[in-house]
This record gives structure tokens, sequence and C-alpha cells, in this order.
């Protein structure tokens, strides 16, 4: 399968894969190629470094989607359209909350609750969970054709296919519930109208984190009361969206070998957890020598090109060095490919892109990465 059916074939991309291998990049260069193909698409970074927004030619990106000009490229269809935005956890909860609060009143005590302020936007894993809900807003808040997906490095992007049914556990069993609400719900008469055990975890919290802030806790969770059906069902309705066929997968590296190593890694996961894994994109490949010449040779081709002039200043055993590291960069390129090959199989695709001489910066670069990505590659057998 070419990537171009890939991309006809599923309304979201999901880009994921161990860090500094060019995810942004290729997110947004798919993006491109798919406003090309005449699709309207969206893509949604949760990338800290903002390269997404300088790369699309954008001051800035935020959690709401921003058009990107695409007027200097003459062969966009009627209809293509790119679009990105940059996750904001905080704003992302914030929709949330309005949309399962039972009122007004509700929504505005959540939203100054001191503990939610907090939970919103530090708590370990509240960027994965919302991550997850702003792909699923995108999906039902407009017509996308399509929706780009770049996720954080690998170990992190385990934490955000995982964030929907956390969510749903910790609704289910977080011991706050069971315990905090109660007292609450007694109207904070006092310990004594629970159980033992309940009073007891209460009292060792009191001295874990202290009266104020069990208190803006207890609050917090009281200001739910009504929503915790809202949310796992919308927790539900997520993690159904990225196990559906209309999800695709792609695990993007380089062939060096400890970015091959978590590239691997994390296709078993998404295989043994029922994701749509559609292939690798190995990025920065070298370009092919196919003459493997020793000194003589490659010594006879400068004269055959170069002047005299220029072989006296000492250019030639300069270039023979840069020569060798070429091909032996190209020989362990190869060599990590065959290895991937053996240990995948033959039906898995991969993807091959060309290692630039620029930085790309803009959406001519872009379109460069992306003409090398859907049109110059196949499936490699």
């Amino acid at each position: 399968m070419i990537l171009r059916e890939v991309i006809d074939r599923h309304h979201i991309l999901v880009l994921s894969g161990p860090g500094g291998v060019g995810k942004t990049t290729a997110a947004a260069s798919l993006g491109l190629y798919g406003a090309m193909c005449g699709k309207k698409t969206a893509v949604l970074t949760i990338d800290p470094a903002k390269r997404l927004a300088t790369s699309l030619g954008l001051q800035q990106l935020d959690n709401q989607a921003r058009r990107v000009d695409l007027s200097r490229l003459d062969d966009v269809p009627p209809g293509g359209e790119l679009w990105a935005l940059m996750l904001d956890a905080k704003q992302t909860y914030d929709t949330l909350v309005r949309r399962y609060a039972q009122d007004e009143a509700q929504y505005k005590r959540i939203l100054t609750n001191k503990f939610y302020k907090h939970f919103s936007s530090a708590i370990g894993g509240s960027q994965e969970f919302t991550a997850t809900e702003r792909l699923y807003q995108l999906e039902q808040e407009a017509p996308w054709d399509l929706i780009i997906l770049d996720t954080p490095p690998t170990v992190h992007a385990l934490d955000f296919l995982d964030a929907p049914k956390r969510m749903i556990d910790a609704l289910d069993q977080s011991v706050f519930r069971w315990v905090v609400k109660p007292y609450l719900t007694a109207g904070k008469m006092g310990m004594k109208m629970l159980g033992f055990g309940s009073a007891y975890v209460l009292r060792t919290l009191k001295k874990l984190v202290g009266l104020e802030m069990l208190e803006d806790l207890s609050e917090f969770l009281f200001s739910f009361n009504g929503m915790y059906d809202g949310f796992k069902e919308r927790a539900k309705k997520v993690q159904t969206l990225l196990h559906d066929p209309q999800t695709a997968y792609l695990v993007v590296s380089t062939l060096e070998q400890n970015s091959l190593q978590e590239a691997s890694f994390f296709h078993r996961e998404l295989l043994r957890q029922g994701y749509h894994f559609q292939g690798y994109v190995l990025n920065r490949m070298t370009q092919r020598l196919e003459s493997d010449l020793d000194y003589p040779a490659f010594f006879k081709a400068l004269e055959e090109t170069l002047s005299d002039e220029v072989l006296l200043t000492g250019l030639a055993p300069k270039l023979w060095e840069l020569y060798r590291e070429h091909r032996l960069l190209q020989d362990k390129q190869d060599t990590n490919l065959s290895r991937l090959r053996d240990d995948e199989g033959s039906g898995v695709p991969l993807y091959l892109v060309p290692h630039f001489e620029t930085d790309i910066r803009d959406t001519a670069g872009l379109r460069r990465f992306a003409d090398a990505l859907v049109r110059a590659n196949r499936v490699e057998e």
C-alpha cells in the first residue's frame, strides 16, 4: 500500500515514535499533502518546541485551529485547506467541564477551585488525556477530511494511548470518590458519620496534604457531582475513536539503532493493544553512493573533474575522508534497514525520506518533504 492510499482510506493519522526524528515535520508535511489532495486537513501538535508554527509560517499556535496560507502553492485544488493548532490542556479541560456542567454556577465553581487549576495544567497525565480529548473534539466539531496528530516521544506516546482508559479507571476506582465525596455529602458534619476506614483515610490525608488542601480537593470533587458519568462516557468514546479502523498509526524514526529500537517497541505495543498500524516513516536517509572506490580510484575521479591547482591545495584527502564517512554511514543504515526488514517481516510498509541538506522551515520545505515521502517512496519488501 502506498502512503497516498493510507491517507485516502483513513480519517485520522497518528504519528508517533522517538524524540528528535522529525515527527513534527512529517506531520506538517502530510497535512500539506492532504490539502494538496483536496482535503480539509487539521494538524494537531502537543510538541512544546512549537516548531510546527515556524514551518507553517504562523506567528503562533494555540488551542484553536488556525488556517495556513497556501496561496503561494499553485497546485492546491478547491477544497484543499490546511489548519494547525497546538494543545492547551487547561482550555481543553475547561471546554469539557462546560459541556457536562449542569449549570453555569457549577461550571464557574469548578473553574475557580484551586485544586482544579492545578489539576488541569500540572497534574501528570493531564496533557495526554486532553490530547485525546482535543482530538475527539476536532473529530466532532468540524467536517475535517483528515486530522493528523503529532505526539510526544515514544514513552509519552504510550501514555497518550492509555490516557482514556486511565481516566475511566480513575472515575471508577478513585479512593477520593468513595471516601471524600460521602464525607461532603454528609454535609461536612464530621468524620464520625463515616465508617472507621473512611475516617482513618481522611485523617491520614489531612496529615499528608494539610486541611486546606484536603478541603480544596473535597470541594473540587464535590463540584463534579453529576458529571462523573458524563466524563466516563466521554473517555469511552475517545478510546473507541483511537481504535477505530479510520484511525491509522505511523511510527516515525531514523535508521539509528537506538531510535529503531524505540520505534520497534512502539510498533509492538500498537499491535498488542489493537491499534491500526500502517507502517514506518524512516527519515534522514543518506543519499546512496553506488560506487565503492579505493583511494587511487577516488583520486583519479577527482583528477577528471578538478583542476591541478585545486588538487594541490590538499583538498583531495579531505574529500576522501568525507567520502569514506558517507560510505560508512550508508553501510550502517543499510545494515539497520535489513535488520528491521528481518525483524518486522516483508509485509510491514517502510516509507523512506532522504536527508535534506537544509532545515525545513517553511511550506516550500514541507512540500519537498511531502513529495519525497508520498511520491518517491513505496512499500519496501
